[in-house]
C-alpha cells in the first residue's frame, strides 16, 4: 500500500499508520500475507510520523520514501492507495490512482466519493473522517481486492472517458454555450 502527499497535519497520516497497524496485526493473526506501507512525501509531520511508526513497532513494515517526483508511478505500481485526510477537494493522488486502476482505501471527505462514483464499480472502500478502525477495514478489504491487468485496463479506460482533456473541453464548451 502507498500513501502519497505532504506529511502535513490535515493529511492525518497518523491515522494511516494506526489503520495499517491494525491491518498488519489482523493479517499476521490470520496467517495472511503481510503488507508493506510506503509513505511518499515530505513535510512538517515527518519526525512525528517516524516516531509514531516506531512506537507502533512498524519499522520493518513502513518505509518513508521522502519527496518523490515519480509518485504517480509508485501509485500505479501499488496494490492500494491509502488516503487518510481530514479534508480534501479532489486529491491529485486519487486521480492518479484511478488513472492507473489502483484500488483505493480512503476517508470519505471532500470530493472523493463524487469522483469515485464517476466509474461505477471502481474498487474502493471509504471510511468516516478520523476513524482509523473503519479505515483499517477499508484497507484490509482493498488488500484482498485482486485487480488483474485486464481489469486495470478497463478501469483506466472508464476513468479516461470521464476525465480526459477532450471530455473536459466538451464540458467547458457546454458551460460557455449555456451562459451565452
Amino acid at each position: 500500500a502507498i500513501a502519497a502527499g505532504r506529511l502535513a497535519p490535515v493529511k492525518r497520516l497518523d491515522l494511516a499508520l494506526r489503520a495499517f497497524d491494525l491491518v498488519l496485526r489482523k493479517r499476521q493473526e490470520d496467517g495472511k500475507s503481510v503488507p508493506h506501507l510506503y509513505l511518499a512525501g515530505d513535510g512538517s509531520e515527518g519526525a512525528f510520523l517516524r516516531e509514531l511508526a516506531g512506537q507502533l513497532g512498524l519499522q520493518r513494515h513502513v518505509e518513508f520514501l521522502g519527496f518523490r517526483s515519480d509518485a504517480a508511478l509508485l501509485i500505479a505500481e501499488a496494490q492500494v492507495l491509502l488516503i487518510s485526510s481530514d479534508s480534501e477537494g479532489i486529491p491529485t493522488v486519487l486521480l492518479e490512482a484511478m488513472g492507473a486502476g489502483t484500488p483505493i482505501a480512503s476517508t470519505d471527505v471532500g470530493g472523493i466519493r463524487d469522483v469515485l462514483s464517476t466509474v461505477p464499480g471502481y474498487p474502493a472502500a471509504l471510511a468516516g473522517k478520523g476513524d482509523y478502525v473503519q479505515l483499517a477495514h477499508a484497507l484490509d478489504e482493498m488488500l484482498e481486492c485482486l485487480v488483474s491487468p485486464e481489469q486495470k485496463a478497463v478501469l483506466r479506460a472508464a476513468f479516461e472517458v470521464q476525465f480526459s482533456p477532450a471530455t473536459a473541453a466538451r464540458r467547458l464548451d457546454a458551460v460557455y454555450r449555456a451562459v451565452l
